[in-house]
């Protein structure tokens, strides 16, 4: 895939633009905090694991090392971990702060609390 002149910029959240490698949600969700870009085409990815797989199979990398830049970047702090923590030492700790983008949500959600993120919004977030 050949670099184009086209400059896209992520502007709003509730519309996101148009990209030629993918077909962006219709809107962002809670665990879409983060933004990366192809260094090497314009498509934009709101999680790390899906650009660095986008660098791999569309411009046949090895690496995805330095394939991509973060345009943005937040955390997250699970509700549940200061419950869990609590049920299991009776004290109040708190869970580290983690990047928030869908994999890692998902990855925090399923190893520590055998959660799926519907799960976790309905039982946590109350959606």
């Amino acid at each position: 895939m050949k670099p184009t002149d086209k400059t896209v910029t992520w502007l709003n959240p509730e519309k996101p633009l148009p990209n030629e490698n993918s077909t962006p949600p219709a809107k962002r969700q809670w665990w879409d905090g983060c933004r990366y870009e192809c260094a090497e085409c314009p498509a934009k990815r709101n999680d790390s694991d899906q650009m660095a797989d986008h660098v791999r199979e569309e411009h046949s990398s090895s690496s995805s090392v330095g394939g991509y830049r973060t345009l943005e970047t937040s955390v997250w702090q699970c509700k549940a971990c200061p419950e869990d923590a609590a049920e299991a030492s009776g004290e109040e700790e708190v869970c580290e702060l983690l990047t928030r983008q869908r994999s890692t949500v998902e990855r925090h959600l399923r190893e520590e609390h055998k959660l799926t993120i519907e799960n976790y919004e309905k039982a946590v977030e109350g959606r």
